[in-house]
């Protein structure tokens, strides 16, 4: 079931902006190698994922995409929301996205307006 996240109780504008963490930066280049790379005995692309994001609590292995999205550079709440709309993913799927990435020290915020 998704879990509801507003930005009222989220505590975030929508210029609020994220960014990779470092943990979140080695997390997103072990997962393209996984992808690209596929590792011996890891098995097909998404067998590769779980070594990677598998052990961090709480956050889904559909989770990557914000993480590609944020790779790039620093992006508000709104920016990554649009852009991932394209994917078929709806504000609250990205809010709650944003929220477990957060929690799990993946990404961080760098300033809020």
């Amino acid at each position: 079931m998704l879990r509801q996240v507003s930005f009222a109780r989220s505590g975030w504008q929508s210029a609020t902006r994220f960014a990779l963490s470092p943990h979140g930066i080695t997390a997103v280049e072990l997962y393209r190698s996984y992808a690209v790379g596929t590792p011996p005995r890891v098995g097909p692309y998404f067998g590769g994922r779980a070594p990677v994001l598998g052990g961090v609590a709480g956050v889904d292995h559909d989770d990557t995409i914000y993480l590609g999205e944020i790779l790039g550079g620093a992006k508000t709440v709104d920016g990554i929301v649009e852009a991932l709309r394209a994917c078929g993913r709806e504000r609250d799927q990205s809010l709650a996205a944003l929220r477990r990435l957060l929690d799990a020290g993946l990404i961080s915020i760098t300033s809020s307006l």
